[in-house]
Formats: C-alpha cells, structure tokens, sequence
C-alpha cells in the first residue's frame, strides 16, 4: 500500500511576523500624518484653482486659453527702430480722499483728480515719446499696471472716507484704464499690458499668502480691462497669478512686482536698503529656477 505525505498545515505555512515596536508605531503614525496633510493641502490646491477658473468663466466665458505671448512681442521690427517705451502705473489708490484742510493744504486728492492725473499720465507719456525725438519709430508699447489702483477697505478710515463703495470705484477705474489704452493703442498700434495686484486691493485686513491675486480687486479691475479688448489682437495682457510678473522686451528681461513684500525703510538708508535686499532675494530665487531677470519694476514706495 502506497501513501501520500499530508499537507503542511496552515500553521506551519504562517510566517511569524514580529510585533512592532515603539519607534514602529511612531513611524506609521508620523506617514498617516504626513498623509493627511498632503490631502489638506490638495484638497485646498484644488479648490483654489476651481475657483479662479469659475472667476475667469464667469469674466470671460471661457476657462483657459493660451498664455503665449503674440508674434509681435518676439520679433524685433526690421530697419530702424527707437524702441520700446515702457509706461508704469501704480498705486493710482482710486477715489481715496484727501482733504486738503487735514492735510495743512499741502495736497489734494478725490476722483476729480485722479482722473485729471491719470489723463495728464497717458497723455505727457504719449507726447514725450512721439513729439520730443526725431522721427521716433516703436515696435510696441508697454504698460505696466503695478498694483494698488484703488484705495480699498483694508482700513477702516478707508472704509469710511472713500469717495465711493468698492464697486463703484472698481467700474469707475476700468473705464479711466479703458480710455488710457486706447490712447496708447492709438499712438503705438500695439500694446503689451503686464499687471500685478498690490495691497489695497486686497479683500482681507491682513496679507494673505493662498489667493491673494485672485482675492484681490486690482485683479478684477485687470481681468474686466482684458475683456473690454477681448477683440484687439494688437492688445495682449499677462496677469500675474502670483506675487511677480516677468516679461520680455527683445532681449531685456523685466521682473514687474507691487513692492510691499518688502520691508523696512527707516534709518539713514532709507527705502533703499529694502528694495537692495528684496531685490538679492527675488534674483536668488529666479536664478535658482533658472529664470533670471535684468531688471526690477515696482511701486508702493509713495
């Protein structure tokens, strides 16, 4: 009679494991936190996109689209050429009031003048580089939108003194920008518009690090400007998503910013020392990503 040998038992095919330790548990428990926190902060990521591409459908009726700069940018036009001149507009503070009587009559300032003001700007700007050099000949123009255009609420006096509610000053102001490029577009025949937000705009008392371009009514003023000129493809805009904008003028690389990252400015030095050292800072990082600029544009410092 033949047999056959029985089959081990399960016991025996259990591999023993041993218990964890300690310096175990705190490891998982460390990964399942670590888990966690990645998942906060996707959750937050995604949120934040979905709701400035809801903010740009609702502007634009579209989402996305393409960020490559026109042809006209990147080519330099061929036989003689003046350049390109470059406007800066910043820190407008649209319909503060200023009463002269608080301020012992040494300014002024309400909606009346800043639309004179922001008139005399686009209009001195166009005449200094048209009718005060020989026969001038510019491949485009560029304007240089830095942030603060409107006085804001981040505080109370604001709140209570500006000319008009936030959203009156916000229509208000795009149909003053709406004529200033049209100006330029008149006089260049294309215009090339960065824009980056800056601190007044904001719709939080303190500075905020997650939205705070979107978050923000300089960005909107910006975002309702492109869609008035939807239609030129002679007007191009490049809206900073964050803190900094960079572009390019032929073979000159400009990094534009509002400014108030920076602080300081008090002692014999004055605003130089944080501009110098904010200026180190950004050019370390840009270099770090191998995006480096020549030179930096800002406002804020009034």
């Amino acid at each position: 009679f033949g047999f056959t040998r029985p089959e081990p038992s399960k016991i025996d095919r259990v591999k023993l494991v041993e218990p964890a330790t300690p310096s175990h548990l705190r490891k998982i428990s460390q990964l399942e936190q670590q888990v966690k926190d990645l998942r906060g902060q996707l959750s937050s990521m995604t949120s934040e996109q979905v709701s400035a591409h809801s903010l740009l459908e609702i502007i634009h009726g579209c989402v996305g689209g393409s960020s490559k700069p026109p042809a006209w940018r990147e080519k330099q036009t061929k036989g003689r050429t003046t350049g390109v001149p470059l406007l800066l507009a910043s820190d407008w503070h649209w319909d503060e009031v200023v009463s002269p009587e608080q301020v012992e009559h040494v300014n002024i300032y309400n909606r009346s003048v800043a639309v004179q003001r922001a008139e005399r700007c686009f209009r001195t700007f166009v005449d200094l580089t048209k009718n005060h050099l020989s026969k001038p000949s510019y491949d485009y123009a560029v304007l240089a939108l830095g942030g603060d255009m409107v006085s804001g609420n981040i505080h109370e006096e604001l709140r209570e003194t500006n000319e008009a509610p936030i959203h009156e000053t916000l229509l208000h102001l795009v149909d003053h920008l709406i004529a200033g490029v049209t100006l330029l577009h008149n006089a260049y025949g294309r215009v090339y518009i960065p824009c980056v937000v800056g601190n007044h705009g904001r719709i939080d008392k303190k500075p905020r690090a997650k939205n705070r371009v979107y978050d923000n009514y300089d960005w909107l003023a910006y975002q309702l400007l492109k869609r008035h000129f939807a239609g030129e493809s002679d007007i191009s805009f490049g809206i900073a998503d964050g803190a900094d904008q960079m572009f390019t003028v032929h073979n000159t690389t400009y990094l534009l910013t509002h400014g108030d990252q920076f602080r300081g400015g008090s002692g014999i030095s004055g605003v130089m020392s944080p501009i110098f050292i904010g200026d180190a800072r950004k050019r370390k990082r840009q270099m770090a990503v191998r995006r480096p600029y020549d030179y930096m544009v800002m406002g804020h410092w009034h």
